[in-house]
């Protein structure tokens, strides 16, 4: 928890302009994504030069950025198509940020303050198995209550329960990889 204190005002600020974002026109939403995708793609590479610059390294700092690039590709991908075919897509766009955030705050809490199984220590070391099983669970909690929130009409509950129980699941694999 020793970095907490400078987490917190980062994630505060990354989650309002992405929160600014999901308001904005499309043009200007599409703006602040691109914004935040070079944000991130300088905090990896501020964090691969924290590692030094191995190869290994550098071949882990050209995956993270494919997978940041990807994601923020398949973000605009689906608000294009949600607005070509009249669908309503910040809603799931919620679905997945907020939930994610969720899981991840509190498996880095849980996981700093009870964590004592490591779950990847060569990938990921301060991973714990307590601060992963109580991810899902903040995860799966937060995706009920965005889609509740967040949905005049809600999807069926099954719908709902296989994206509660798959999103911190998802999550963590994107974390891994």
């Amino acid at each position: 928890m020793a970095s907490l204190g400078q987490r917190t005002p980062t994630a505060i600020i990354y989650g309002l302009v992405v929160l600014g974002a999901l308001a904005a026109p499309g043009p200007a939403f599409t703006a602040l994504v691109a914004a935040l995708l070079v944000i991130g793609l300088i905090e990896l590479a501020a964090l691969a030069r924290r590692l030094g610059s191995t190869s290994l390294t550098l071949a882990a700092f050209a995956a993270g950025a494919a997978l940041l690039v990807l994601g923020v590709a398949s973000l605009l991908l689906l608000t294009s198509y949600a607005q070509t075919h009249d669908l309503v897509e910040r809603p799931w766009v919620l679905v997945a940020l907020v939930p994610t955030w969720v899981g991840d705050t509190t498996a880095y809490l849980v996981g700093s303050l009870i964590g004592r199984r490591r779950l990847a220590p060569r990938i990921s070391p301060g991973k714990t198995w307590e601060g992963t099983l109580a991810g899902f669970l903040g995860a799966a909690l937060a995706t009920v209550a965005v889609i509740a929130a967040a949905f005049s009409v809600p999807p069926s509950a099954l719908v709902v329960a296989l994206i509660a129980l798959a999103i911190g699941p998802v999550g963590l694999l994107g974390d891994l990889a």
